[in-house]
């Protein structure tokens, strides 16, 4: 299943094939991860 970065669009990759813990290869966007076993969503602060 490929998932999409909700921010910048961008193809999120799995850190380790299983982990369930997806990655933006974007270096600029503000997403950091996204852990599907969780459902929660990581970003960078921004202040």
């Amino acid at each position: 299943m490929a998932l999409n970065c909700p921010d910048c669009d961008s193809k999120l990759v799995e850190f380790d094939l299983g982990s369930g813990i997806y990655h933006c290869p974007n270096s600029t966007c503000t997403f950091i991860y996204f852990d599907k076993n969780t459902g929660k969503k990581y970003r960078k602060n921004n202040e």
